[in-house]
């Protein structure tokens, strides 16, 4: 009972902390609408239902702002690209290594093959 008592407090304290930082500390370096939106988001009540059309337009303010285009490539989205880029890249270099490997080594038995053979037929003619 007494972990679980320290834990609620461990929490409580945390959500104190959360609380009093002030958006202006929260926010910056960052565009004006996003201390607009945190404060706005702070001040709901718990059981109030979001404007999210005001929400929408302070993000796309920024957005244009900035000069941003929609072209729904997100940085999630160019991050999994890459991955996947690289896996494909990776699993050819493995590929060809493998061929290059069998092949040597297909090469080396042969050659083999061949000088024993050569040296077996050099020594039956002596």
């Amino acid at each position: 009972m007494n972990a679980l008592c320290s834990q609620k407090d461990k929490y409580h304290k945390i959500c104190l902390k959360k609380q009093n930082i002030p958006v202006r500390e929260l926010c910056k370096g960052l565009p004006a609408e996003f201390g607009t939106l945190l404060c706005y988001c702070r001040n709901l009540k718990f059981d109030e239902t979001p404007n999210y059309n005001y929400c929408r337009k302070l993000l796309r303010e920024v957005f244009e702002a900035n000069g941003y285009s929609l072209d729904y490539v997100y940085d999630w989205t160019v991050k999994q690209q890459v991955c996947l880029v690289l896996a494909l890249s990776l699993a050819a270099s493995c590929t060809t290594a493998h061929y290059l490997l069998r092949t040597h080594a297909n090469a080396q038995t042969h050659t083999h093959a061949h000088v024993t053979c050569q040296t077996i037929g050099d020594n039956r003619r002596q």
